[in-house]
């Protein structure tokens, strides 16, 4: 899926999931977003392209699949942290920086960005949700992103 900057990690990470879990709703597959917070630490991520990261939340689709041993287990699809494989939440977290100090959400695919009105209060469901049916607002993104991508990989923007 080229139209997705997987390869600019720096930000866009609601408009990758949100393009992603569409892909998925089209080709028959039932996904999730998980929401991966930071509570009250910062997620960061060392030592990317781009120079260490820093992120107050970071979001994914999921997929429950059944393995081998007939287990069902909730799997991230993140290939901006992990190109190889889906991963489980825990590792999810872990490559965002965790888990010290965080708070993980789960929604529906239909949620394009999730604010938690009290990241600290994990049992608190308010904030704002918002959601973008059209994909209007994600390919808008998608696009700006590939585009500060490319200024950053050509030291027009720090």
């Amino acid at each position: 899926m080229d139209h997705i900057p997987f390869d600019y990690p720096r930000d866009g990470c609601f408009a990758r999931a949100h393009e992603m879990a569409r892909v998925m709703q089209e080709r028959g597959v039932a996904s999730a977003k998980v929401f991966n917070y930071s509570a009250p630490t910062s997620l960061t991520v060392p030592g990317t392209e781009f120079g260490d990261i820093t992120w107050r939340y970071h979001v994914a689709p999921s997929v429950n699949v059944t393995g081998s041993d007939g287990g069902t287990r909730q799997m991230v699809f993140d290939p901006s942290l992990n190109k190889d494989r889906p991963i489980t939440i825990d590792e999810w977290q872990r490559a965002a920086g965790g888990p010290a100090g965080q708070r993980i959400e789960t929604t529906s695919s239909s949620t394009y960005y999730y604010g938690p009105a009290n990241v600290m209060d994990s049992s608190s469901k308010a904030g704002d949700i918002y959601n973008d049916p059209s994909h209007e607002a994600t390919r808008a993104t998608l696009d700006y992103m590939s585009v500060q991508r490319d200024l950053v990989r050509a030291g027009l923007k720090p």
